[in-house]
């Protein structure tokens, strides 16, 4: 079978359409449509994008890490990919085939991400604050 955005957009239940937040319904659920279609015509699996997804989480905290303004735009961009990665695992595990696990291995993603983020964010806030936005260790 060759799987479209639009048999992504089609089979999303009306349940979670109107549970998703505004900037999902107008951003991330349409994008994910889109790289859900590519993964699932190249054979990638739910639990694959899931896995990946944490990389990511922990990647973005980590770029938070650096206290510099770049890396926190950076980190807040792959939040962002995060985001549409989570959609993606969900679109794919409804639509093309549920994987074992997986339920725990999206929720595992998440919660790295929401373990890791704020203690992230907030040591990012205190170096810049005190380090005049440098690496505090350099003094």
């Amino acid at each position: 079978m060759h799987y479209t955005a639009q048999y992504f957009r089609d089979n999303l239940p009306e349940w979670k359409r109107r549970k998703d937040p505004i900037l999902t319904k107008i951003f991330y659920r349409p994008v994910s449509f889109h790289i859900s279609a590519f993964c699932a015509n190249h054979e990638i699996q739910a639990n694959t994008v899931s896995v990946f997804s944490t990389f990511v989480a922990v990647l973005s905290c980590v770029m938070f890490l650096f206290a510099n303004y770049w890396c926190n735009i950076a980190g807040a961009l792959m939040i962002s990919l995060w985001l549409i990665f989570d959609c993606v695992d969900g679109n794919l595990a409804r639509c093309v085939r549920p994987q074992p696990f997986g339920e725990f291995v999206d929720a595992e993603s998440s919660y790295t991400l929401v373990a890791l983020l704020g203690s992230c964010i907030g040591m990012s806030a205190y170096r810049i604050n005190e380090g005049g936005g440098h690496n505090i260790s350099a003094r």
